[in-house]
């Protein structure tokens, strides 16, 4: 398999499974979305999809070096980070 494949089918993984777990509760109470809420922040204020795309990069990126390292605490909060990024790119109608 291609390192592009594999890339696609990482990020096809990811939007798959994030809507499913989003629903799940928080069982530690608090905040739903795992990470800095500056980060969140910084994401919903974006009006740029050219913007908004380096940061889909940037996270997805990150993603995958935490999944290559084992580090799933890290690949949890770069995942929510893409969907949050996502989810701004359709507000936005960005392509």
């Amino acid at each position: 398999m291609s390192r592009t494949t594999k890339y696609r089918w990482g990020v096809v993984v990811v939007i798959v499974l994030m809507p499913l777990l989003a629903g799940c509760p928080n069982p530690q109470g608090g905040s739903s979305r795992p990470g800095d809420p500056a980060v969140y922040e910084s994401i919903d204020a974006q009006t740029s999809c050219r913007a908004l795309r380096r940061l889909f990069e940037k996270y997805d990126a990150a993603h995958q070096s935490d999944v290559d390292r084992g580090r799933g605490d890290l690949a949890e909060i770069h995942s929510a980070y893409l969907f949050a990024v996502t989810d701004r790119q359709s507000e936005l109608g960005c392509d």
